[in-house]
C-alpha cells in the first residue's frame, strides 16, 4: 500500500476530501488506513518512510481526532483474541 504522510492528511481533512480512516490491526499494534474516495493510503512516521503503528486504541483515536479525521472505524477481523488474565485471589480468614 502506498503511505501518506500525516501533513498531507491534515489537508485532506481541512478540504473535505477524506472520508474516513480504519485502524487495521497487525503484529506489532494498529496502523492507520485513510481513505478519500477510491484512494487508499496507509499514515506513516513523520520522519520515515514507513508506517506509524499505534499500541492501543485509544492512541489511534486522539491522533486521528488531531489530524481531523471525521470517522473512525476498526477492522477485528484479523484481530487476535486477547490473553487471558487469571486472578488468583487469597483466601482470607475472617475472624
Amino acid at each position: 500500500m502506498d503511505l501518506i504522510a500525516p501533513v498531507a492528511v491534515r489537508e485532506l481533512a481541512k478540504a473535505r476530501v477524506l472520508r474516513e480512516a480504519v485502524l487495521l490491526p497487525t503484529s506489532d499494534g494498529w496502523v492507520m488506513c485513510i481513505r478519500t474516495g477510491a484512494d487508499e493510503r496507509v499514515l506513516k512516521m513523520r520522519d520515515e518512510n514507513a508506517p506509524r503503528h499505534f499500541q492501543k486504541l485509544d492512541a489511534a483515536a486522539r491522533y486521528a481526532q488531531k489530524l481531523g479525521v471525521p470517522r473512525l472505524l476498526v477492522e477485528l477481523a484479523d484481530w487476535p483474541s486477547a490473553p487471558t488474565k487469571r486472578h488468583r485471589f487469597a483466601a482470607t480468614k475472617r475472624r
